[in-house]
């Protein structure tokens, strides 16, 4: 019998107008230790990092690379969040995707 595998499920959210957007942003998402506060930080507009709590324990900052267009990527989450990534997108919305199968 063939082996099945669970495909991530990606998490989209969109935060609002992206002139309207006050920083920083903060949501909660699914992760392998449970559901985690969110805290994404900016310079300039530009976001530069996501960290996530979940009471004492904090998790990062896990910082974003600019992927050009508009999209921002930050990863290094996997081993302690089994949150694959997160793509941040600023254009006339800011979309945020958080990849994790427990989202």
């Amino acid at each position: 019998m063939p082996g099945f595998s669970i495909l991530p499920v990606r998490y989209s959210k969109i935060v609002a107008a992206a002139e309207a957007i006050v920083w920083p942003i903060t949501g909660v998402s699914g992760s392998a230790v449970g559901m985690v506060d969110y805290c994404i930080t900016e310079c300039d507009r530009i976001p530069v990092s996501i960290q996530f709590t979940l009471g004492q324990s904090i998790y990062g900052p896990y910082y974003f690379i600019d992927q050009g267009n508009g999209e921002h990527l930050a990863i290094g989450m996997m081993e302690e969040l089994d949150i694959s990534g997160v793509v941040l997108i600023i254009g006339e919305w800011v979309t945020i995707e958080i990849v994790s199968i427990y989202s």
